[in-house]
């Protein structure tokens, strides 16, 4: 799914950049996808394009969330939160991957946000939609609880 596809009026922000491009690939294999499913490595690229040139070289901080059918927010990434510092490129391109993609089946919505120099830059609240498919989280062919719509976790069993 593409951002330029959705009505984007309510995007917000001062306009330095303008995110253009959502795209899901496949980690393994870097191909595009178009749902996701449980358990799946997922790259999430976007695109965007710089409308202050002046903002080149300037820190940039880029986040992505998903929120369920109901409107509950579910999880969100970005780049601060983990460490990572990005400024704003000439290319326009940033990614990040999700190992081992969380969410259970269902239909979520994504919003994108973006910051230049610490001011919202471009915010798109309902920015894309995507399907998460079932999936075999664990990889021992089962998919526990499939009707509960939440989050799987990692965790070992020990006694």
């Amino acid at each position: 799914d593409e951002l330029s596809s959705i009505n984007t009026v309510a995007r917000k922000g001062n306009g330095r950049i303008r995110f253009r491009r959502i795209t899901f690939l496949d980690a393994d294999t870097d191909e595009s996808i178009t749902s996701l499913r449980v358990g799946q490595d997922v790259r999430i690229r976007l695109q965007y394009d710089v409308i202050d040139p002046t903002a080149i070289g300037t820190e940039l901080k880029v986040g992505i969330g998903f929120i369920d059918s109901m409107g509950q927010f579910k999880f969100a990434v970005n780049n601060e939160a983990v460490g990572y510092r990005l400024w704003v490129s000439p290319t326009g391109r940033t990614e990040t991957v999700i190992p081992k993609f969380p969410l259970s089946q269902g239909s979520y919505r994504c919003y994108v946000y973006s910051e230049v120099a610490g001011e919202a830059a471009d915010w798109i609240p309902d920015g894309v939609r995507i399907d998460v498919i079932p999936g075999d989280y664990y990889g021992h062919g089962k998919v526990p609880a499939e009707q509960l719509h939440g989050f799987y976790v990692l965790y070992e069993w020990i006694h």
